[in-house]
């Protein structure tokens, strides 16, 4: 999920992703879309069962990431 998430501001129009149960990765899910937020993407999460990302793409950026 969170592999859409990421390539989501690259599709022509963006991403929906609805859920009909409570995603078992809540946390990395939360992780990746305020690391969106944080590179300028246009993320909404509504009451956990819907996250929209908008299409616009990120600006190149390095993060360091522990193993």
């Amino acid at each position: 999920m969170s592999a859409l998430l990421l390539i989501a501001p690259g599709a022509r129009d963006g991403i929906t992703i609805e859920f009909t149960e409570p995603p078992t990765s809540r946390t990395y899910l939360e992780l990746t879309t305020q690391l969106l937020g944080r590179l300028g993407a246009n993320v909404t999460v509504d009451d956990r069962t819907r996250i929209d990302v908008g299409s616009g793409g990120v600006a190149p950026f390095e993060l360091a990431i522990e193993p």
